[in-house]
């Protein structure tokens, strides 16, 4: 094959095929999440599950980037690294870090 022609067919694919793989990881977890809250109906303890699963993860991997952001790259202080944190920026500024 030339390398013209595997250039195209890698063009075609990226083109055609290239996203499948997260459209199929959003239908599972969309299905995911659907049979755990149909496995239990209470809304409040779902989020609860959510919140206790994904928060914990989420505020280590946040504190540890907007600390370093904030203290050692752009040296804004404590009030950076609480308006990064607690989504001021986000609203502010529209700062789409997380």
């Amino acid at each position: 094959m030339k390398s013209g022609t595997i250039t195209s067919l890698g063009k075609l694919y990226d083109y055609s095929l290239g996203d499948v793989g997260v459209e199929v990881f959003l239908f599972l977890s969309g299905m995911r999440l659907y049979f755990s809250l149909t496995r239990n109906s209470d809304i409040k303890s779902f989020y609860e599950r959510r919140f206790k699963r994904i928060l914990p993860t989420f505020i280590i991997v946040s504190v540890t980037y907007y600390y370093w952001l904030n203290f050692i790259y752009k040296d804004t202080g404590i009030w950076g690294f609480i308006r990064g944190e607690f989504f001021i920026d986000f609203f502010r500024i529209h700062d789409k870090t997380y």
